[in-house]
């Protein structure tokens, strides 16, 4: 099974309760990962490998939050510890 069909498995298992046996199999192998194969991710301005985390604060407007009312909603994010760069990668994943 691939990544792809072990995420889509994942959620589904999710959705169902976490029933089905794929779930618990899903939770127990995301500890057996190599972290020896992990690569070092670095800030895009100044090359440094030190983020801090940080919030974005967005607004959801009254007429799509679910209370009819405005919401303000915290998004982590990371900016470079040297020179406060956010890789575009962050913000992309983050939808911000």
């Amino acid at each position: 099974m691939n990544e792809a069909q072990m995420k889509e498995k994942f959620l589904n298992d999710l959705k169902s309760g976490g029933k089905n046996p794929n779930f618990d199999h899903y939770i127990n192998n995301m500890g057996k990962m190599d972290v020896s194969l992990a690569q070092d991710i670095t800030c895009e301005k100044c090359d440094c490998n030190r983020f801090t985390m940080f919030n974005y604060l967005k607004k959801i407007p009254e007429i799509s939050s679910p209370s009819g009312k405005p919401v303000i909603i915290p998004i982590q994010a990371f900016s470079c510890s040297e020179c406060n760069h956010v890789n575009k990668d962050f913000l992309l994943q983050q939808g911000v």
